[in-house]
């Protein structure tokens, strides 16, 4: 600073002299003399007062280091806090989704545990053991997904899953229960207590089937309401959606479907065997039925086809063996596990192990 105020005491010095110069008759002073005479006491300063200056160039420095490092250094705590909130809250995130589908699973231990209000979209119910309904025990509607894991549900006198008829329904026949399936039902096993009375368009596990049914059986029996014009299926009522990997190994009506009493839509039925009814379905179009899936079988070569209910099996934790204790009526039951197991060739294997004792003979 005390060069800045020598600057300038020189210069008015200078302008001074200058005008009194110019006012005494002797020749101006130009603009570029002035500014050599204020280059020239800046340098004269500095000779004189070179401590004072080095000190305070050196302050100056010192003051910019500062700021550049205290800037840096809150520019990256900056960073790092907001890296810190951007972690906790996506962490935060994390295990609020993973508690929204934790909160969407339950589990049923006993028939207590069914959901007879239904099973709404994005919920899962999860069989923990084998469960025998009371009489009128169902679930109203399936939008969600029924996940079996391999156990079985014994029904006592009605279908697995309906939906009362609404206000507006008219019925000119027989008063029955609509099914309604959306989601999906899966590695599930269905039984029966005693032979079930079916309405027109009824089946042993669902009526309506827009949504899917895989790796699932049903061996329940059942009998037509009606002897005039009712079709009821084995295994569905109404196909309008998927059964893929599935079989029927129960008694259903001479006329009936073995797996759906009729069908349409974008309906499909793939690897799935059935063992009673006129045919795979009752009433309806053959255009999306595996070939593997229109032939009636009996419950012997149901047993001896679990390559059939394994083929394109879809990824749900389970596939179809035989039972090593004989339950179920030795009929293929689900175990966990993915796909069908790789079969060992086992000549193979043998031509194998003597090229390798061969090899180590003459070593």
């Amino acid at each position: 600073m005390k060069k800045t105020k020598k600057g300038y005491g020189k210069k008015a010095l200078s302008v001074s002299l200058s005008m009194a110069l110019m006012l005494g008759g002797t020749a101006p002073v130009q603009a570029a003399d002035l500014f050599s005479d204020q280059t020239a006491e800046e340098s004269t300063s500095m000779e004189l007062y070179p401590e004072e200056n080095t000190a305070e160039e050196s302050n100056t420095a010192d003051f910019a280091a500062d700021e550049t490092e205290n800037g840096a250094e809150d520019f990256s705590a900056g960073q790092e806090d907001q890296a810190d909130e951007f972690s906790a809250g996506d962490e935060d995130s994390s295990k609020a989704a993973v508690a929204e589908v934790q909160s969407a699973s339950h589990v049923i231990s006993t028939a207590a545990d069914l959901p007879t209000g239904g099973i709404a979209e994005g919920e899962t119910y999860e069989l923990a053991a084998d469960i025998i309904l009371t009489s009128g025990q169902q679930i109203s509607s399936i939008a969600g997904t029924l996940d079996g894991k391999g156990h079985v549900i014994t029904l006592a006198d009605k279908p697995l899953a309906r939906r009362d008829q609404g206000k507006d329904f008219v019925e000119f026949t027989l008063e029955r229960l609509a099914d309604k399936v959306s989601g999906t039902i899966q590695n599930l096993g269905v039984a029966g207590s005693s032979t079930l009375t079916l309405s027109d368009g009824q089946g042993s596990v669902a009526n309506t089937v827009t949504g899917t049914i895989q790796n699932c059986y049903s061996t329940v029996s059942s009998n037509a309401a009606s002897d005039y014009m009712d079709t009821i299926g084995g295994f569905v009522g109404n196909l309008q959606g998927t059964v893929t990997n599935c079989y029927f190994a129960g008694n259903t009506d001479m006329f009936g479907g073995g797996i759906a009493a009729t069908n349409g839509g974008s309906y499909k039925i793939s690897h799935t065997l059935w063992a009673s009814g006129m045919s795979a379905v009752g009433m309806g179009r053959t255009d999306n039925i595996s070939d593997d899936s229109k032939t009636k079988m009996t419950a012997d070569q149901i047993k001896a086809s679990v390559d059939i209910l394994n083929t394109e099996i879809p990824s749900t934790g389970f596939r179809w063996a035989l039972p090593s204790d004989g339950s179920n009526n030795g009929l293929p039951v689900l175990t966990e596990g993915s796909g069908t197991p790789a079969e060992v060739n086992w000549d193979s294997l043998k031509v194998a192990i003597e090229s390798t004792e061969k090899l180590t003979e003459s070593c």
